[in-house]
């Protein structure tokens, strides 16, 4: 009678550990938004994240402009239909100009880079919702002739938004993984810290 009710227990708890093993925790791939809430590291709550890919400058700034924003179309509002394409520097399409190469990687950095930032709006959806409008920042620049990095910032734009249960940092991890890489490194340089 014992081994029965042994069994149960053993099946049961087997069982929830496969449950809670498929959850998307902190710190997984699939982790809910709420583990990167941010309540105010730049005034409001913002993130600002990085990426290394494995491809040209022009390419990444190319899908960006496309696929995050399609910037061709007006009437169109991106990936999921609450993107907002507001300005390019330079403002040729598909064009690179030199950055200073202190303005990308520190005070001790000399020369220029080739790169192009793009400015933008992330709505989320209800009317309600205006003070949780984020503002987005993508800097695109080359590291080589094959490979770039990419910096997003992605700031709440109004100041009685005080948390952003991770919507900062969920709107970058959209744009990324929208456009369709195969690789990608990513490090988080400011706010949304991993709980």
């Amino acid at each position: 009678m014992q081994f029965p009710a042994l069994f149960c227990v053993l099946v049961l708890h087997l069982l929830g550990t496969l449950w809670a093993a498929g959850q998307p925790g902190c710190g997984s791939f699939y982790q809910d938004a709420s583990c990167r809430e941010d309540c105010g590291s730049c005034g409001q709550p913002c993130c600002v994240l990085e990426w290394e890919l494995d491809l040209p400058a022009l390419q990444v700034l190319q899908r960006l402009e496309v696929v995050t924003f399609n910037s061709s179309d007006p009437t169109s509002r991106g990936i999921d239909g609450l993107f907002s394409f507001e300005s390019r520097d330079p403002p040729a399409r598909n064009t690179l100009s030199d950055c200073d190469a202190r303005s990308i990687d520190g005070p001790t950095a000399t020369g220029s880079t080739r790169c192009a930032l793009l400015k933008g709006t992330h709505k989320p959806p209800g009317q309600r919702m205006q003070k949780f409008v984020d503002e987005l920042l993508f800097a695109v620049y080359e590291t080589s002739a094959m490979t770039s990095k990419m910096r997003g910032s992605s700031r709440s734009k109004f100041i009685t938004a005080h948390c952003d249960n991770g919507q900062n940092y969920q709107t970058l991890q959209n744009v990324v993984l929208n456009l369709n890489l195969t690789r990608y490194v990513q490090t988080t340089l400011y706010g949304c810290p991993q709980k």
